[in-house]
């Protein structure tokens, strides 16, 4: 079967910009940095395919099934000090990063921790591994191999759900067929394109976690959720609409630059409430 499908060069053309009006309307855009001015802001579309990704189903629904199992292995590691200082123990000595991140664990163990609860964002990446030994023997044997776990930059999730509407939008369209369409093209159908909730799911497990907290502490007029981010941020369009999503939903959320600001905007209180002005 064939696929993609062969578009004549005119039909390239419009669904190349279909694409590019889809991302513009919706926000699947870079930000390029120091491009502000009075009026204006430059960006560019975010790298996408122009047809979905062939993938094979089952090994889709195995990654769903496994990631349950994955985060309760991660947070069981993340929680267990000995073992990861055992893991960590060579590079700790080699590496500045890894030390200076062991050393700030260790320092918030000494101090003490002041809550049970934790929040856990992450994001599990796979790849096909095709099997060249079963290959040589006539057996076509693709696996499922995960190749990271991002737990802090967990990035790309808006993006990949803007993405995932837009390959629905454009197959309803019929742009991904040829004219006249040829029969031995592989044919979508509406229920092939699962859907991508990613936006709904973290704001989601965000509100969980404000209704945790509780209500305000220490005099605070409200609780809310601080995005802590570096300067001169380009991914802005993957990280503005989890905000957004909240305040939707009456969650004070605030966005401030890592470095100075946060230290002139935050405080601590004696029973070590982050408190933010």
């Amino acid at each position: 079967m064939k696929y993609p499908p062969q578009l004549s060069d005119e039909q390239l053309q419009v669904l190349v910009s279909d694409v590019k009006d889809w991302q513009i309307t919706h926000g699947s855009l870079l930000k390029l940095i120091d491009t502000d001015d009075e009026h204006t802001v430059l960006s560019h579309p975010v790298g996408v395919t122009l047809f979905p990704t062939l993938f094979p189903k089952n090994l889709f629904q195995e990654a769903l099934g496994l990631q349950t199992a994955y985060n309760k292995l991660y947070a069981s590691a993340a929680e267990d000090d000995e073992w990861l200082f055992r893991a960590l123990k060579d590079l700790i000595e080699v590496d500045s990063l890894t030390s200076s991140l062991w050393s700030i664990y260790e320092e918030v163990r000494t101090e003490g921790y002041i809550q049970n609860l934790t929040l856990g964002i992450s994001r599990s990446d796979y790849m096909l591994h095709l099997d060249q030994s079963s290959r040589a023997e006539g057996v076509i044997d693709i696996q499922l191999k995960q190749v990271e776990l991002n737990t802090v930059s967990c990035a790309g999730g808006i993006h990949t759900n803007r993405i995932s509407d837009m390959h629905r939008h454009i197959h309803q369209t019929g742009a991904y067929q040829s004219n006249p369409p040829s029969s031995d093209e592989v044919n979508l159908e509406s229920s092939t394109l699962p859907p991508n909730l990613t936006l709904k799911t973290i704001t989601s497990g965000l509100a969980a976690a404000h209704k945790a907290y509780g209500p305000p502490k220490s005099g605070a007029k409200q609780s809310c959720i601080l995005f802590i981010v570096q300067p001169h941020n380009f991914n802005i369009a993957d990280e503005r609409p989890i905000e957004y999503a909240l305040w939707e939903q009456s969650i004070p959320a605030y966005r401030i630059l890592w470095g100075y600001v946060v230290l002139s905007q935050t405080s601590l209180t004696p029973s070590r409430e982050l408190l933010y002005y």
